[in-house]
């Protein structure tokens, strides 16, 4: 009885060796780019941290406002009524000059200069400062309350006078060392998972999510303060709702 010894299929082998390598390239490529993301995510959030306190300790007018000096609704935590609300500042009105002993600036319409025109600015005053602030409140009809002087089809000029003060602690906590925490949590959760399961894909993709969605936590307060960072946010944005 004879026996039948078949030759080895050279070429599957090699297919079978290429796919190997093609998946240990991608594997190790993936866990590259995830702790690229880690990376970027630690740095950005020490960033934020040292923004946040540098924000802190300059004066703040009583109100937050986004990068185009247009102030929102966001609330006291604390129940305090900040010293711009309580002039006369109103959500939706747009700065458009500050006056004071230590300086006088104009800000124009749409200048992307204007944030850090406005955060120089105030870092040259001292808390406790009186400053005059004139905005402009948007409205197709007068606006009559007290301040409010020069009418325009553009809306409504008024002039209050504010003295700068530190934000409250509570809601200095309130609206940034809670996402802040929240995004330490987040950057935690994509080491443990790169350093546990790094060799499978769907850890590392939650990995670049959690360090994206990282940065949008942490990063929040920075859109309504110093304004460094908003294209950081937005890109972090993408990527989180991209995945």
């Amino acid at each position: 009885m004879s026996t039948i010894t078949g030759t080895p299929d050279v070429s599957a082998l090699a297919r079978v060796a290429s796919r190997q390598q093609s998946n240990n390239s991608s594997r190790v490529l993936g866990i590259i780019l995830s702790l690229i993301s880690l990376i970027a995510c630690a740095l950005s959030l020490i960033y934020f941290l040292i923004l946040a306190v540098g924000w802190y300790n300059t004066p703040f007018i009583g109100a937050f406002m986004s990068d185009s000096l247009v102030l929102n609704e966001t609330k006291t935590v604390s129940g305090e009524v900040w010293n711009g609300q309580q002039a006369g500042l109103r959500a939706g009105d747009r700065i458009t000059r500050i006056s004071g002993e230590s300086g006088d600036v104009t800000f124009v319409l749409n200048d992307p200069n204007n944030s850090n025109l406005y955060s120089a600015l105030l870092a040259r005053y001292h808390f406790g400062t009186a400053v005059q602030v004139e905005v402009n409140r948007l409205g197709a009809q007068k606006v009559l309350a007290t301040g409010c002087s020069a009418y325009t089809s553009d809306g409504t000029t008024c002039t209050y006078q504010v003295v700068l003060a530190r934000l409250p602690l509570v809601d200095f906590l309130g609206q940034f060392i809670v996402g802040f925490v929240t995004g330490l949590v987040l950057f935690g959760l994509g080491v443990v998972l790169l350093t546990l399961r790094s060799h499978q894909d769907s850890a590392r993709l939650v990995t670049d999510i959690s360090a994206a969605l990282a940065i949008i936590a942490a990063g929040r307060f920075e859109l309504i303060s110093s304004h460094q960072t908003v294209a950081l946010w937005l890109f972090a944005a993408c990527i989180a709702g991209a995945a």
